[in-house]
């Protein structure tokens, strides 16, 4: 039998990304700004798909490799070239159901950033439930909520909700957070024998991720820091 005590994460959770809903609320009636979201409308990088068997044409038509070569001649001549292929095939798919619009691609960056809140809230929770099981659980979740909003709201991550050409760092941020929760809910760390199937989900989870925005290369830092963690604070 539920108590009210196993429904205060959930409140906590809601309450959470409601305030975060509030403070981004404005977004959704932004126009399109003069800034790189001209590569949208004016169809600069990529055409705009028209119908749903448009796509596969593009993709033949254009193939599936996206390179983007960065360098500042100014202070070195070392160039990177970005290889993202999944990101192309995404963006095309984007594109052929939002179009043109302002309003969706703000309504699609908010709808990414509250999923991406939510997933953040119940890792720290699974985590804080592990480090501070002898802490009043009113307390923990107020310190989880706290965090959360620190890392809603931080103004690194307000740049990726703004720009309507920014969704493709909080697609990437979402599946991280999915990967990081997988992880965590089932408990695998060095101390356990990881099943073969878990280990294939968590591999195809992170290789998606790292083919489709170059983000991900900070993952695996952030799961050894966790496992590191764990071994000092936990096992011992």
């Amino acid at each position: 039998m539920k108590t009210k005590d196993n429904y205060l994460p959930y409140i906590f959770c809601f309450v959470t990304t409601i305030i975060v809903f509030a403070f981004f609320v404005h977004t959704l009636g932004y126009s399109w700004k003069h800034y790189d979201e001209k590569i949208i409308y004016e169809e600069t990088i990529l055409p705009i798909p028209r119908s749903f068997s448009e796509i596969f044409e593009i993709i033949s038509l254009f193939g599936i490799h996206n390179h983007f070569e960065a360098s500042n001649t100014f202070y070195s001549n070392i160039s990177n070239i970005r290889g993202t292929p999944v990101d192309v095939i995404l963006n095309l798919f984007i594109f052929c159901f939002l179009k043109k619009s302002a309003f969706a691609y703000h309504a699609f960056s908010l709808i990414l950033h509250l999923f991406n809140t939510i997933l953040c809230f119940l890792i720290f929770n699974k985590i804080f439930g592990r480090y501070l099981n002898n802490a009043k659980d009113i307390s923990k979740l107020f310190l989880v909520s706290l965090i959360t909003l620190i890392w809603s709201l931080h103004p690194v991550n307000v740049e990726s909700v703004l720009f309507a050409t920014n969704y493709g760092a909080l697609i990437t941020y979402f599946f991280c957070f999915l990967f990081l929760y997988y992880f965590i809910s089932n408990q695998l760390d060095i101390s356990k024998k990881t099943h073969t199937a878990n280990q294939i989900i968590l591999f195809l989870l992170y290789l998606f991720t790292l083919f489709l925005n170059e983000y991900s290369v900070t993952l695996p830092i952030i799961l050894f820091s966790y496992l590191f963690a764990s071994l000092l604070f936990i096992i011992s």
